[in-house]
């Protein structure tokens, strides 16, 4: 009997096309069976803490999808009756394109396919899946470590560190910004770390990427209105991409050669430091306080 499976993947970066199996679809007959992996979609949230609530939502919002044909549920696993076979599953391959997607339906020739439905369900779904994750006490980065002991702790008190400039705050701004330091004596000084190496999304970098650079351009109108006209320092901090994934390693090339700011690792953090200590370098919410 000809049956089709559709994979429900949730997709950690978009643009590199990550992607982790959730759950399974099985058509056969004029059954349909679903189950997700509750120990898949754990895993998902931890690996992406911020499309944890998302990716709750988008499941509540499937199921939802799932239970106008609902006929049974036992045991984690839905069972309903369905009058339309490649064009179901095919519907669900459209369903949605974003955090959470189904693959376009495969052919599977089998006469005990419902039957068989657990071991293509260990097979698509549950391989691989005890992978050791330890949300209580992560690992802080060699990035995190130094930008925590060779800048803030030197430099607290000095300069505005680990800092929010909030919207308006600065020409034209209209969203709020961290910055790891910023600080002004003459001319402009800021210092932004990024770690190219975690789990953030790669689009996500990138927004904080082009933010940053837009921040640059309100700090070099703020310093034009207050008469600052020394040469502003602007410091990026990118360790070098370890990793296979080429989209961040061509990122990293690229940010070589961006005049906006100044590339560093961050084993040039506590250089940077005692440059800002030797100049004098103050805090930045003080200027701001001031009347223009």
């Amino acid at each position: 009997m000809a049956g089709y499976y559709s994979i429900l993947r949730f997709v950690s970066n978009p643009l590199s096309n990550e992607s982790i199996a959730l759950g399974l679809v099985v058509l056969s007959g004029r059954t349909a069976l679903f189950r997700l992996s509750d120990s898949k979609v754990e895993f998902a949230k931890k690996l992406s803490p911020a499309s944890a609530k998302l990716l709750t939502f988008s499941l509540g919002q499937l199921h939802q999808f799932f239970k106008q044909d609902l006929s049974d549920q036992s045991n984690q696993l839905m069972q309903f009756p369905v009058q339309i076979q490649h064009d179901f599953i095919a519907r669900l391959a459209s369903y949605n394109n974003g955090l959470l997607q189904f693959s376009e339906p495969a052919y599977i020739e089998s006469e005990q396919l419902v039957n068989q439905f657990e071991r293509y369900f260990e097979r698509f779904v549950e391989a691989n899946v005890l992978i050791s994750v330890k949300p209580n006490h992560p690992e802080v980065s060699v990035l995190k470590q130094r930008i925590q002991h060779n800048f803030y702790e030197p430099l607290r008190g000095s300069i505005d560190v680990d800092y929010t400039i909030r919207k308006r705050q600065l020409p034209a701004l209209y969203f709020d910004y961290h910055l790891d330091g910023v600080g002004v004596n003459g001319a402009m000084y800021a210092v932004k770390a990024i770690d190219l190496n975690a789990n953030h999304h790669l689009d996500t970098i990138q927004r904080e990427l082009s933010e940053f650079e837009s921040v640059i351009d309100r700090l070099n109108r703020f310093a034009r209105e207050r008469n600052i006209n020394g040469k502003p320092e602007y410091h990026l901090i990118v360790d070098p991409y370890k990793g296979d994934n080429k989209d961040r390693k061509e990122l990293y090339d690229i940010l070589q050669s961006t005049p906006q700011f100044t590339l560093g690792k961050s084993s040039k953090l506590a250089e940077i430091a005692e440059k800002f200590r030797k100049r004098k370098v103050g805090k930045f919410s003080e200027k701001l306080l001031e009347e223009a």
